[in-house]
């Protein structure tokens, strides 16, 4: 992974054959009630995604990301615009990811 951002942290996954998980988050500082997320441009290498979604760990939420703000190029994405808090949030293949 490449990013616009400094100091964060990343960890991938490949869920089986359904697809890619890419966990990031700003780790500047202890995490705190109120923070202004960082936008950022993520760059993912060898990456498998059909139907990229953001989902917001501690909201439970996800999120469809716009095709606007992502583009493939071979084995690359890239990912633009991506709301980055002081916890993890995670970039993911929709169907790897159990909603109810």
């Amino acid at each position: 992974i490449k990013s616009s951002g400094s100091d964060q942290s990343f960890f991938g996954y490949r869920y089986a054959n359904k697809g890619s998980l890419f966990t990031i988050w700003q780790r500047e500082d202890r995490p705190v009630d109120a923070y202004e997320t960082k936008t950022t441009t993520l760059t993912i290498q060898g990456a498998l995604f059909k139907n990229p979604v953001f989902a917001d760990l501690i909201t439970g939420k996800v999120y469809a990301i716009p095709k606007v703000n992502y583009n493939k190029a071979g084995d690359t994405y890239t990912f633009s615009e991506i709301p980055v808090p002081d916890y993890p949030v995670v970039i993911a293949e929709r169907s790897a990811i159990k909603m109810k």
